[in-house]
């Protein structure tokens, strides 16, 4: 059984006999599915290599010391080469490699149809992010309870003025930008003619496994599916990138007020965690209410039942990327 490719969608070819049809189908999607499931997993490995010949190239040239303690040249790099080039480049080459349809045709780059159902799921979308931050906390607690220690991922205090514009470049800008293109686009849309639900999962669990520990992984799995159904509800990956920034740029903020004037810096927490649960519950239950949003029916959701998962995450290169995944998160970060 082929399928083509045409608009930016998906296509059956023409039917065969039913039963031959049925079990054609099935085998040329899950092997669709698993191609795809390759590409992912080996620009994650990519992505990995890439971290790791970085490492020991400034350990060899003494620039280690340069990379911990200058604050500028830490967040330069980590712009530039570990969202930049370890994970944007090779993701957009495989979206353009040759001898398969382009996925960038699939990728909604354009802005959202409707501005106002944008706005509400955007600030529902930064809702989620703030409880998420409780249920990260609640876990880290969890963890120290246990006499476990992870590694500190708080955003690094900034010197100046020059720091603090790179450390929001390198930990809100550019992975606001890269990890949408990348998770929502890339990795997630291809999914989503095999059923919503499956794609916004599958991308939000590949997300969270990259924040690189325990608490990361709670916090970016929430934020991951509310991202991803932001994608989904809007049409767009700009609201996402939007609200991925925001949350990040609130961190740093955050951070670095709280090393010069700690009460100012609990009351813009509590000012922007309590109106974004506000104004996020008012506008999830205002769209569930108006019937505003709706998923996109997918006659191969029940096609493929039983065989999506097996067929994305059971790939030999996936299984390798998630395997790099759980060493970092549980043998290098977690003691």
């Amino acid at each position: 059984m082929q399928n083509d490719y045409n608009g930016g969608r998906w296509q059956p070819s023409p039917a065969a006999p039913y039963s031959y049809d049925y079990y054609a189908q099935r085998e040329a999607e899950s092997a669709l599915l698993r191609r795809h499931a390759n590409g992912v997993g080996l620009c994650i490995i990519v992505y990995f290599a890439l971290q790791y010949v970085f490492t020991l190239f400034l350990m060899v040239s003494s620039g280690l010391t340069l990379y911990q303690n200058n604050v500028a040249f830490f967040h330069a790099v980590n712009a530039v080469y570990f969202s930049l080039l370890s994970l944007f480049v090779p993701f957009l080459v495989f979206s353009l490699r040759r001898g398969s349809p382009s996925y960038i045709e699939v990728l909604p780059l354009s802005a959202p149809k409707n501005k106002r159902i944008a706005v509400l799921v955007l600030l529902g979308a930064f809702g989620v992010c703030m409880v998420s931050n409780y249920v990260a906390g609640f876990i880290s607690e969890l963890i120290q309870s246990a006499g476990l220690v992870e590694t500190d991922t708080t955003p690094r205090l900034s010197a100046d003025a020059l720091s603090f514009a790179l450390n929001v470049l390198s930990t809100a800008a550019m992975p606001a930008l890269t990890e949408e293109f990348v998770f929502r686009g890339v990795i997630m849309q291809p999914l989503r003619r095999y059923g919503e639900h499956f794609a916004v999962f599958s991308s939000a669990f590949l997300f969270a496994l990259a924040h690189g520990t325990v608490t990361g992984f709670a916090f970016a799995f929430l934020v991951g599916l509310a991202l991803g159904y932001t994608a989904v509800f809007t049409g767009s990956l700009w609201p996402g990138v939007i609200v991925h920034f925001l949350n990040n740029f609130y961190a740093v903020v955050v951070t670095d007020l709280d090393s010069i004037a700690p009460h100012a810096a609990n009351l813009l927490s509590s000012i922007v965690v309590y109106g974004g649960l506000f104004f996020g519950v008012g506008s999830i239950v205002f769209l569930i209410m108006s019937r505003s949003i709706h998923f996109q029916k997918s006659r191969l959701k029940d096609l493929m039942k039983g065989k999506r998962f097996k067929s994305f995450f059971l790939s030999v290169p996936m299984l390798i990327s998630i395997a790099m995944f759980v060493v970092t998160i549980f043998v290098l970060n977690l003691k």
